[in-house]
């Protein structure tokens, strides 16, 4: 696992599918649970029960997740284009290189479920969209690891200091 400013430096050019294929695997009614750690790295489950599960490089999550998608729910769909998704694309590999767990899920009708630490330091239930519970895992990761090097790159980007639920 590259160190977390080599990480915060580093381009992903398949990072801006992986908000989008949230929003679309949610909006597809396809369950998913999506978990980091800087010493397992990232890992995939699709279904409920698991129908695909996999350890994922940062570069493969969002086209392995789209292709799972499809091959066990054919009438899914999902958009081509790209999706303007404020830089939040990153935040995921940002926070497993600078060894902050967390994971992102939920279940068809229930909302994005979202939660930060290991052992678990704040939950959040029911976000809206991908991009609402990565913001939130964003504020969250700044207010709890102050001193990351993860805050200190990201203070500042919307920021408040007051813990959103």
């Amino acid at each position: 696992m590259p160190d977390v400013s080599q990480a915060m430096n580093r381009p992903n050019p398949n990072g801006a599918i992986i908000e989008a294929t949230l929003d679309e695997l949610y909006a597809n009614e396809i369950n998913l649970a999506l978990s980091w750690d800087h010493k397992r790295g990232f890992l995939a489950v699709l279904g409920n029960p698991p129908m695909a599960k996999k350890n994922l490089s940062d570069h493969w999550r969002g086209r392995w997740l789209k292709e799972q998608a499809l091959r066990h729910f054919p009438s899914a769909e999902f958009r081509t284009g790209s999706v303007d998704t404020d830089g939040r694309e990153a935040i995921f590999d940002h926070l497993c290189a600078g060894h902050i767990a967390g994971s992102i899920s939920w279940t068809s009708d229930g909302g994005f479920h979202a939660t930060l630490g290991e052992p678990k330091v704040a939950e959040k239930w029911a976000a809206a969209s991908a991009g609402e519970a990565i913001e939130w895992l964003r504020d969250q990761a700044i207010l709890h690891y102050p001193d990351s090097e993860f805050a200190h790159q990201y203070a500042g980007f919307g920021f408040s200091p007051v813990a959103r639920g």
